[in-house]
């Protein structure tokens, strides 16, 4: 009886010892899959302001659990504070698909003609298998600050596998389909001179 006793003490010890263990944090960041060579050309674009919704100015990636009750993930985190990889993300993909360089800070007055600013309402996971965005943005004259183009940006992304990961690539991927967007507005707009 003493060696089932002894059985069950130590096979309890060691349930609530690995019950004890602690979960492994895993980072994320939201980097362009490719980034292209600096063009040597002078910037005509900048990329202004990007301003985030304070929901998402924590470290934890953020998924939405009911209808507005959302949760920030305690071990799937972004590596990186999300306005700063949103905006060089934005960045790139914006510079990849207009051709023209990006500026992320002008040196002086007028050196861009445009600047485009973003803010970000929503930019988080869901329980359905999604990811959704709101955002507004605009392109502005540099010189005038007068808005040339002025937009609402509402969207989601069904995701193709569960976990963080899957989680990770709708943002980019949403993140992709704003910066098309952008780009698309900028083609449109007169070239400075």
């Amino acid at each position: 009886m003493k060696s089932v006793a002894l059985i069950v003490t130590l096979s309890l010890a060691m349930l609530s010892a690995c019950g004890s263990q602690p979960v492994e944090k895993r980072k994320y960041t939201l980097h362009p899959a490719a980034l292209e060579a600096a063009t040597p050309a002078a910037p005509t674009i900048e990329l202004g302001r990007i301003d985030l919704a304070p929901y998402l100015g924590h470290e934890g990636i953020v998924v939405e659990t009911a209808d507005g009750e959302v949760i920030n993930a305690k071990h799937n985190l972004w590596a990186e504070p999300l306005s700063y990889s949103i905006r060089r993300y934005l960045q790139v993909q914006v510079q990849q698909l207009t051709g023209e360089p990006v500026s992320t800070h002008s040196t002086r007055p007028g050196d861009v003609a445009y600047t485009i600013d973003v803010l970000i309402h929503q930019l988080h996971g869901t329980e359905s298998g999604t990811v959704m965005m709101v955002a507004s943005w605009r392109i502005g004259n540099s010189n005038t600050d007068e808005a040339a183009i002025e937009h609402e940006f509402v969207a989601t992304e069904k995701l193709t596998a569960d976990g963080y990961p899957a989680l990770v690539q709708g943002h980019k991927l949403l993140l992709n389909a704003l910066a098309e967007e952008i780009a698309t507005a900028i083609g449109a707009l007169p070239k400075p001179e």
